[in-house]
């Protein structure tokens, strides 16, 4: 069931598809990801609608990462995204991500750890989270060790994964994702969030349409062509002259 769904991956299907910077390609490993996540309990139609909208919010500019990590925590963005509301499923990511900043903010912790974890795969909602509940974590963050940081990020997907986001059974796609947000500048972490937010921001996304959707498609035949009353109606009158005057047309001679 899954194999149709990933072709909503094609970024050719919507033009803001096309704005973001986001390696599609990379992307697409996450996406399959997700499909798999929800292939249970949701329709193929449903899959569709939701991946286009994810497609939609990250075309945004807002980091895959973290657009995944709403997906999975909070169930205004889930809803949003489950029913073709990318704005709506956006401004969910938008208000998450920057709760999470502001308390990592407060943290003290340094830029270039959490540049550490962002490479490696972690949105920051996913930090801010595991700040509060790993103390070991925390330690290291604010202690600036960057070796024990290091040890720790393994155990970190796999807390992440066994809570049910089943992305970090895959740590090098995240991490190819991870990569791409940060591009090649150093520090400044807190700041390039920023600049994705304000770029979101800036750009509204419509509600997805079936027609972004050709794979829906696959499951279900075309719909039949609306039948027209009236000219079908006109058929016949037109179809009835044309014997009547026949009929006349045979009867005149032998008159």
């Amino acid at each position: 069931m899954t194999d149709p769904i990933s072709n909503v991956g094609n970024p050719q299907i919507t033009p803001a598809a096309r704005i973001n910077d986001v390696g599609w390609q990379q992307l697409e490993p996450l996406l399959s990801i997700l499909t798999r996540d929800l292939a249970s309990y949701a329709s193929p139609d449903q899959l569709a609608v939701l991946i286009e909208s994810f497609r939609l919010v990250v075309s945004s500019r807002l980091p895959a990462l973290d657009v995944a990590a709403s997906m999975y925590s909070n169930p205004a963005a889930l809803d949003a995204l489950r029913e073709g509301n990318p704005e709506t499923a956006k401004q969910a990511v938008i208000s998450q991500l920057s709760e999470a900043l502001a308390e990592l903010r407060a943290s003290g912790v340094p830029e270039a750890n959490l540049r550490m974890l962002s490479a490696a795969g972690f949105a920051a909602s996913e930090i801010s989270s595991a700040l509060r509940t790993v103390p070991v974590l925390q330690n290291a963050l604010t202690q600036n060790d960057a070796a024990q940081l290091k040890q720790m990020l393994p155990t970190l997907h796999e807390m992440f994964r066994d809570d049910g986001r089943s992305a970090h059974g895959d740590p090098p796609v995240l991490s190819a994702l991870g990569e791409r947000m940060l591009g090649g500048a150093q520090g400044a972490w807190f700041d390039q969030y920023t600049d994705r937010i304000r770029a979101a921001q800036k750009r509204s996304i419509g509600p997805v349409r079936q027609e972004d959707l050709p794979e829906l498609m696959l499951y279900s035949g075309a719909p039949p062509a609306p039948i027209d009353e009236t000219s079908a109606s006109l058929g016949f009158w037109m179809i009835a002259i044309i014997v009547g005057i026949a009929i006349l047309l045979i009867l005149v001679p032998h008159c």
